[in-house]
């Protein structure tokens, strides 16, 4: 991944390879963020409310299922240091996590430079 904001937008997608139905009845993925080895993270919005969001779309391989053991303790986590994650689809190919989004780049950039 990049330490450079992309700001350009993508604007609607359908449903493709990656977007399953499962997150765009819910989303509308505005654009990519980031790429990294084991997922690929976009920011959407919430259809019914506007919210933006954070979504990481993580591909099911032999290693990575289950990824969350107990989705729902990290789902009533709030912390104001904590970034938190609201959903968990799954479907047959893949994990979608929806967590709050946090601009100002990404965690990486910041704990390099430190």
């Amino acid at each position: 991944m990049s330490c450079q904001s992309s700001e350009t937008s993508v604007g609607s997608q359908g449903p493709s390879s990656c977007y399953k139905l499962a997150l765009t009845d819910h989303y509308q993925v505005l654009r990519e963020l980031g790429e990294g080895h084991f997922s690929q993270v976009v920011l959407a919005g919430h259809l019914l409310t506007g919210a933006e969001v954070t979504v990481k779309v993580m591909p099911k391989t032999q290693g990575n299922v289950p990824v969350l053991p107990l989705p729902q303790r990290l789902m009533v986590l709030e912390h104001e240091n904590v970034i938190q994650l609201f959903q968990v689809m799954e479907t047959k190919h893949n994990i979608y996590m929806v967590m709050e989004h946090a601009g100002g780049g990404e965690l990486q950039c910041y704990i390099s430079a430190a």
